[in-house]
């Protein structure tokens, strides 16, 4: 009864024993398959986390392009109250020296006047002494004694005569002096007049003068406000480049280990499947596939050539003429660091369009040494952008009343240069 039983049970151990070191039953609970799946969980979230930093970095980008697009718009503002201040204050300035001239003449005349009223007010007394003097016989000469005295008609005549042609003259003298006095006292309420409205005009200068003066306060108060937010997105893009490398970085190290999982398993099973009486044929195989795996160098990039550069500047000079746009890349207009932009992607290089991010990329150049293709940036920031075609010019895209033109280095604001080249 017993031997009915136990034959059975032991043939059936020994077939399950014989199958699982063939390889026929899988092993269950092995811990590579486990590392596999969770490698491959890792390796999907990981890919995720790659998608979703990629997302934020395009984000920080858009923003950081508006943001140095209100920049860009805050300094031209600013540029532009500049330039109304300064003719403000040049009115101010020719507006003051006028009045000023005016109250000289003023002084002048009324300086005059009153000398001219002194020596009228001297000559009325003269005449009148004169006069008195007369009925008075204190002039002997035209007294009433003398006319008293002569000896006869004529005579008598001719002394009247006389001191009436005294008299006379001196009254012409007083007529001519007074005249002259009312034409100086005209000459002074002209002056005067002058310089009322001289001062008006000043007035209404030194009004506009500091009216342009605010405004150019508040330009420069809104251009410092938005660069400092221009720096936070900035500094926020690299912050979200930094965490896409991370996360990209994070990924092939989880495929990597995934890669080596795979390998092992595969190893395994093909050991697993050779049998142990296959093991020359295996070293044999492992060694052509070691042989078939041999890695190659990877392609050493071209080096840099002038080729390159004039291509750049080519692209640059083809587009001087054309219309400003703000944001363009083309074809129908472009802003400053969209045309660096496509200019370099004519070489193959990315830009992003952002001057002060693309101030980033490659390395500084000093002014002296610039090569056709050198960026060249302006104002702080910075915020404008340019492309160096040599002898010392420049191709950018200015603004929208400009357009692109070709210019002197030092045609705004010089800031610095880098070379991508």
């Amino acid at each position: 009864m017993r031997s009915t039983w136990v034959r059975p049970m032991m043939v059936a151990f020994l077939a399950t024993v014989l199958l699982s070191g063939l390889g026929g039953i899988p092993c269950q609970g092995d811990p590579l398959t486990e590392q596999k799946a969770k490698a491959e969980t890792a390796v999907a979230k990981a890919k995720d986390d790659v998608s979703q930093a990629t997302d934020a970095l395009s984000e920080a980008r858009q923003r950081v392009t508006a943001a140095t697009q209100k920049a860009q718009k805050a300094q031209e503002a600013l540029d532009l109250a500049a330039q109304k201040y300064t003719l403000a204050q040049q009115v101010s300035q020719e507006k003051t020296a006028l009045w000023e001239e005016a109250g000289r003449v003023l002084s002048q005349a009324q300086a005059q006047e009153a000398a001219g009223e002194a020596k009228l007010e001297a000559m009325r007394s003269q005449v009148a002494d004169y006069a008195r003097a007369i009925y008075q016989d204190n002039m002997p000469m035209v007294s009433v004694a003398a006319l008293m005295s002569a000896t006869n008609t004529a005579e008598l005549a001719n002394r009247v005569q006389w001191t009436d042609t005294i008299l006379a003259t001196r009254q012409i003298d007083l007529d001519q002096l007074q005249a002259i006095q009312a034409e100086l006292h005209e000459a002074r309420l002209q002056s005067e007049e002058a310089q009322a409205l001289a001062e008006e005009a000043k007035n209404i200068a030194d009004e506009h003068r500091q009216s342009a003066d605010d405004a150019r306060h508040e330009a420069e108060k809104a251009h410092t406000h938005l660069l400092a937010a221009l720096d936070e997105q900035v500094a926020a893009e690299q912050a979200a480049a930094s965490a896409l490398i991370s996360r990209q970085n994070a990924l092939t190290k989880k495929e990597a280990e995934l890669k080596g999982i795979n390998s092992q398993i595969a190893s395994q099973n093909k050991t697993t499947n050779s049998g142990s009486s296959s093991g020359t044929t295996g070293s044999t195989s492992n060694s052509g596939s070691s042989g078939n795996t041999t890695a190659k160098p990877p392609a050493q990039p071209p080096p840099p050539s002038a080729s390159k550069a004039q291509k750049v500047v080519d692209f640059a000079m083809s587009k001087v003429g054309g219309p400003y746009v703000w944001g363009g890349e083309g074809p129908k207009g472009y802003d400053c660091s969209g045309l660096t932009k496509m200019a370099y992607a004519q070489v193959g290089i990315n830009l992003p369009h952002n001057a002060r991010t693309q101030y980033s990329y490659g390395k500084a150049v000093s002014k002296n040494n610039l090569q056709p293709g050198d960026l060249v940036f302006y104002y702080s920031g910075p915020t404008h952008v340019g492309i160096y075609v040599g002898n010392g010019k420049v191709v950018h895209a200015r603004n929208e009343a400009l357009g692109i033109q070709m210019t002197g280095v030092d045609a705004s604001p010089y800031l610095g240069a880098r070379r991508l080249l």
